[in-house]
């Protein structure tokens, strides 16, 4: 079974859509929500919320072998320094446990997601959503949880499968 993984990484909340090629689906959906964990140290906290991101991905990918995966890569534009210190952390330990699968990573980046909602100007997490349930609803994508804090993260790995679509690395068979 070919399967494309894309995932928009964050700390807190990274996002997760599985698509197989084989059935023209996508198979699964959900969000890794990394608990806010409280430890004697921030430095013990981190450790704990770095190893916690491993666990779960390392997961991912021993349920989904050979996949391709394509992740959003963070730029931190406009953020606080700990928001910024937080998505260097989630894609370093990203980059270690496809490094330990041997798995290569297409990385895109937030302004190609952007881009397909419009060329120029602002968009808006709801506008990435909206399109992300328009085009790939007819493929099988759905919210995995009724929280609201995990539909825009669980979008944006949607997303990163349409740019991977227009980037000819897959192709969706989209009925609209």
């Amino acid at each position: 079974m070919r399967t494309t993984i894309a995932i928009d990484i964050g700390f807190r909340f990274t996002g997760i859509v599985i698509y197989c090629e084989d059935r023209e689906e996508i198979i699964h959906t959900a969000c890794i929500r990394n608990p806010p964990l409280k430890r004697k140290s921030k430095a013990q906290q981190h450790w704990d919320e770095c190893q916690y991101l491993s666990h779960e991905l390392e997961s991912l990918f021993y349920s989904f072998p050979d996949s391709e995966i394509i992740v959003e890569s963070p730029s931190g534009g406009g953020k606080s320094s700990i928001a910024v210190k937080s998505m260097a952390s989630s894609v370093a330990v990203l980059a270690s446990v496809c490094h330990a699968y041997d798995l290569d990573v297409i990385l895109v980046t937030p302004m190609q997601l952007k881009k397909l909602v419009r060329a120029k100007g602002p968009v808006s997490k709801e506008e990435i959503m909206s399109l992300v349930e328009d085009k790939l609803t007819c493929i099988g994508f759905k919210y995995p949880v009724k929280y609201a804090w995990c539909k825009d993260h669980t979008a944006d790995a949607g997303a990163v499968l349409l740019v991977a679509d227009q980037m000819n690395l897959i192709k969706l068979k989209l009925t609209k």
